[in-house]
């Protein structure tokens, strides 16, 4: 089958983790795929590594101008690959291949992916736009309901995908605890709390130091630990 992603997306956060490692299943799996997302950014990057075909397009953009140059882009590009799935891992440009399936009901079937806990926006367009897509997939049941609640949509026509974990990597041990443990230079009986995740404000980095620092400060806790995994985003420090 031939599958289009659309991965629009600014960083490469779980949304585009998902999209990216689907769109690679997909190809070793022998499908044809296209990655489609934003110029220079790292979820083309990484399709790059993994030798995805990509095509790259400013589909966020608000200018009237660039809206209808990316209107032209796509066409060709849906032209070309006439792909049998569309699957929009964000809203942004999500209206197009909506408007795009009713005036041919049989060009693609459209799937919007949805991982984002924000609710989905109400009101008629936002609607009619979901009526149109074959299938949503949200990756807990509380943003299923919200779709229901919100805009009306049959539950049966959401699927609900939660986050993968490799368990023969990431599995708890005794001995793993007390390696990290050691190497962090943390002590037995000291309270570890952390966050894993991209330094970015929306990750909630300053609340969880508020909180640590008033259990500290204020309660006595003193064997209260901090531990703060990620990369640089939107915060250096």
């Amino acid at each position: 089958m031939r599958f289009l992603h659309v991965v629009n997306v600014r960083w490469y956060n779980a949304t585009a983790w998902y999209a990216v490692n689907l769109s690679k299943i997909l190809k070793d799996y022998g499908h044809d795929v296209i990655v489609l997302g934003l110029p220079g950014t790292p979820p083309m990057d990484k399709a790059g590594q993994y030798h995805l075909e990509t095509a790259e397009f400013d589909l966020n953009t608000n200018n009237p101008v660039k809206v209808f140059l990316n209107i032209l882009k796509v066409n060709k590009l849906l032209k070309r690959f006439n792909p049998e799935v569309v699957n929009c891992h964000r809203g942004e440009f999500f209206w197009y291949f909506a408007f795009k399936k009713v005036l041919n009901k049989k060009s693609f079937k459209l799937i919007r992916t949805r991982g984002d806990i924000r609710e989905p926006k109400k009101g008629f367009f936002n609607y009619f736009i979901h009526s149109v897509c074959d299938r949503i997939i949200t990756s807990a049941e509380i943003i299923k309901n919200k779709y229901v609640e919100n805009l009306g949509v049959s539950p049966s026509k959401i699927s609900v995908v939660y986050g993968g974990v490799d368990d023969k990597k990431f599995i708890y041990s005794e001995k793993g605890r007390a390696k990290v443990r050691e190497e962090m230079g943390f002590g037995e009986k000291d309270y570890v709390v952390g966050i894993v995740g991209r330094f970015d404000y929306v990750k909630g980095h300053e609340n969880l130091i508020k909180a640590v620092g008033k259990l500290y400060y204020a309660k006595g806790m003193e064997n209260i630990r901090l531990v703060l995994i990620g990369y640089e985003t939107n915060l250096s420090n």
